[in-house]
């Protein structure tokens, strides 16, 4: 059926908790570090406690990737293949306003687009990189073109 192909993608902000195990499971629980420790009472700072503190998402909502973000650590990959960070790009930040939603709106089109996962968080991270470098929240959202004339500098 057409609805079990729906991609849904939670956001879990701002930080409290939810009862994540009254909702449906999403393909996609993408919280970021303080949003987790509200979550599942564990701030994701490196590889083990993000993968800790993933397994503790993935059981409440049965969620088919756990994808959190650490900021300046990057991303976590959690589900099926997943296990993993995505690193981060080396900006200078102004202002991380919007950052997350920037984030997780180009990690849902990019996995969309792709089905990969790794290639989405990356592109993802990108989004994340470059809102952090303007004041402001709307205006500090890149566009597509940003998004990849900065992924091919990185090259």
């Amino acid at each position: 059926m057409f609805w079990q192909r729906i991609i849904t993608v939670l956001d879990a902000g701002p930080a409290q908790k939810y009862d994540l195990e009254s909702l449906p499971p999403v393909t996609i629980l993408s919280p970021n570090e303080t949003e987790t420790e509200a979550l599942v009472g564990i701030y994701p700072k490196d590889h083990e406690s993000a993968r800790e503190a993933a397994k503790l998402l993935k059981e409440r909502n049965g969620a088919k990737y756990i994808v959190l973000k650490m900021g300046a650590n990057g991303s976590y990959l959690y589900g099926e293949e997943y296990d993993e960070i995505v690193p981060p790009f080396k900006i200078n930040a102004v202002d991380p306003t919007a950052a997350g939603d920037a984030f997780t709106g180009v990690l849902a089109k990019a996995f969309v687009e792709t089905k990969d996962l790794r290639e989405a968080a990356r592109v993802a991270n990108a989004a994340g990189a470059l809102t952090c470098t303007k004041l402001g929240a709307q205006p500090s959202l890149p566009t597509k073109e940003e998004i990849e004339a900065f992924l091919s500098a990185q090259k």
